[in-house]
């Protein structure tokens, strides 16, 4: 944190609500992580707003293993044969999957998991599924087939739900 003046406690109460994340959104990816479920959200980040439903790491994982892995590659030429894409798709996924595992899923020992029960304020990201991505002009465009990651320290307001289009 930078450093404030500590002869102004409201500054720096104002710094932190500003700067940090939202305890209340923290808490509830703390749930989803946990019980591997959550509800359907509206974040706004910046200008845009993105909706979806909240997801636990472990899902995120998985999923975003399986997206990386349907992904199209290319070589700098542009060129690239179907079997070399899908085996150079399926090592992308498998050097992916193993950091993302041992940070975020549970090893079944409390001491040695990432994601802790009791301390929901560790949580930095937020990930979703499902989602469709908006800006203030009301343009919304579903993008399905994806997980999305954010920083929660990034979402500037929120609400449990899912908006549409109109």
């Amino acid at each position: 944190m930078a450093d404030i003046d500590n002869t102004f406690p409201e500054a720096e109460l104002a710094y932190r609500d500003i700067h940090e994340p939202d305890w209340l959104l923290q808490h509830i990816v703390g749930i989803a992580n946990r019980v591997a479920a959550g509800p359907d959200v509206t974040l706004q980040i910046g200008g845009h707003f993105i909706t979806g439903s909240i997801i636990g790491a472990k899902e995120y994982v998985e999923k975003l293993a399986i997206q990386l892995g349907s992904s199209n590659f290319k070589d700098h030429s542009g060129q690239i044969d179907a079997e070399d894409e899908q085996e150079l798709a399926n090592q992308y996924a498998k050097l992916l999957l193993v950091p993302l595992e041992a940070k975020y899923l549970p090893q079944g020992d409390k001491e040695t998991s990432s994601v802790q029960e009791d301390d929901d304020t560790t949580i930095a990201f937020i990930h979703l599924k499902n989602i469709a991505i908006g800006n203030a002009i009301g343009s919304l465009r579903e993008v399905n087939d994806i997980v999305w990651r954010g920083r929660l320290s990034a979402i500037t307001g929120f609400y449990f739900g899912r908006t549409t289009a109109q």
